[in-house]
């Protein structure tokens, strides 16, 4: 006669069973069997834990819309590669992601100046915690028939031309003169009020922006 008990449930559900033909039948095997069998779910304790390859693919039809929320995701889970081309859209921006300032005045902007001079193109951005960065990019045109190649643009979160950097596109505009863009970058932001503000010189002649823009873009994970 041998007895021995099931080794994948265990406690009040851990029932025995024979291993030999000589062994007696008693009425607690069925019992708690039954018992092991009404609450077996794969959790330990509770029935033969699934392996992976017993786990069929999910997709996505198998998830209810709404049930995987923002607590549900790790940070940093979720990258460019995972993402299809053009899935995100101004509808997944995160309110208040986007802050614009525009300035229209013609001739609004000009110098004679060889040093930064600011000027008062500018927007805020109140940074929420947790963000990756903030991105600042001012557009705008500009005006110096004297000497073009000379003239110089920075922009600025809060004075500071760390992180700034830019470009500038040379063909000219029969309204405009020459058309410009430069950008500044601030990673991990504190929980503070940035602002971003166009500076501008010129080392030759007088410098004009007839128009100009300024766009700041949040980036939350």
């Amino acid at each position: 006669m041998a007895r021995v008990n099931a080794a994948n449930f265990s406690g009040a559900l851990q029932f025995p069973y024979a291993n030999a033909a000589t062994d007696l039948f008693k009425k607690e095997d069925v019992q708690v069997l039954a018992l092991a069998t009404d609450s077996h779910d794969h959790t330990p304790g509770k029935g033969l834990i699934l392996p992976t390859s017993a786990i069929p693919p999910i997709t996505s039809a198998m998830i209810v819309d709404g049930t995987i929320t923002g607590a549900d995701i790790g940070t940093g889970q979720i990258t460019n590669a995972l993402m299809a081309a053009n899935s995100v859209g101004i509808s997944q921006l995160i309110g208040n992601s986007v802050h614009a300032a525009n300035v229209n005045t013609p001739g609004s902007f000009s110098t004679t100046s060889a040093s930064l001079v600011a000027s008062s193109l500018v927007t805020s951005y109140n940074a929420s915690a947790g963000m990756v960065g903030i991105l600042a990019i001012a557009m705008f045109a500009w005006n110096n028939p004297a000497v073009s190649t000379a003239n110089y643009f920075q922009l600025m979160w809060n004075g500071t031309a760390t992180n700034g950097n830019g470009y500038y596109i040379t063909n000219a505009n029969a309204s405009y003169g020459q058309m410009g863009m430069v950008f500044a970058w601030v990673a991990t932001p504190a929980v503070t009020t940035y602002t971003a503000q166009l500076y501008f010189a010129c080392n030759g002649g007088t410098l004009t922006i007839p128009y100009s823009s300024i766009l700041a873009i949040g980036f939350n994970r």
